[in-house]
């Protein structure tokens, strides 16, 4: 997920922005059990580090490229299908969210299905690889893993002050029988001692799918800050 210059984001009222309630573990200590007892636990695992600091800027750049295509496709050559930042996917419908863009305004925040670039679908498969993803989620799963496109999503997100998307249940569309590992990779510095703090989370290890739209929701598919107040009650946020 990609971030602009750091603006210091606001953090929610309530959140614990001590210790979190989320194990963390370092690259070398990822494993199919660590991941295991750390999702059925606390329902996440935080490995800080997993990407060097070259490799982020590298991603960065990436999205700008795919965004540019999208947004003004006259400056970015003509190529073959197969090579492009960006071109839309005649087997996909449809487009992910797109949050706090206004018609007219610069493009300071985008959301691109990864299946839209083959050209970026192309960059990451091979960075998976290099980090041993595919052998780990085969070992979780003991099967061989699936991407879903539709949770396969490149983000460009500007800082926005008191800017709030909700709270959303990732993988949610996949029901609730559905095995699933859902991973974001944080492109520029947030969370930790990083000034912009990371995503809030309700740290819940169960599987349970709450109802959306209700609750004082602000979008028919996020969870209610209403209902999240009151399992909070219960499970700590936690802002990591």
């Amino acid at each position: 997920e990609a971030h602009n210059a750091a603006e210091h984001a606001s953090r929610s009222p309530g959140v614990d922005t001590g210790a979190s309630a989320i194990p963390e573990v370092s690259p070398g200590e990822l494993t199919a059990a660590r991941l295991h007892e750390a999702i059925h636990g606390s329902g996440a695992l935080i490995v800080r580090g997993l990407l060097d600091a070259s490799v982020a800027e590298e991603l960065r750049q990436q999205i700008e490229r795919v965004v540019g295509a999208r947004e003004d496709p006259e400056n970015f050559p003509s190529v073959e299908p197969e090579a492009a930042w960006y071109t839309r996917s005649p087997e996909v419908r449809g487009a992910p969210a797109q949050l706090f863009r206004r018609p007219g305004q610069a493009v300071e925040s985008s959301s691109i299905w990864v299946a839209d670039s083959p050209r970026m679908a192309c960059e990451l498969l091979a960075l998976y690889e290099r980090l041993g993803l595919p052998s780990l989620l085969e070992t979780y799963f003991g099967e061989p893993a699936r991407l879903s496109v539709k949770k396969w999503v490149l983000r460009k997100m500007a800082p926005k002050k008191n800017g709030n998307a909700g709270w959303h249940q990732d993988g949610r569309f996949l029901g609730e029988h559905i095995r699933s590992v859902n991973l974001w990779l944080a492109l520029s510095d947030c969370g930790g001692g990083a000034p912009a703090p990371g995503m809030d989370l309700l740290v819940d290890g169960r599987r349970e799918i709450h109802p959306t739209g209700t609750d004082g929701a602000w979008f028919d598919w996020t969870v209610g800050p209403e209902r999240v107040a009151r399992l909070a009650t219960e499970a700590p946020i936690s802002q990591p």
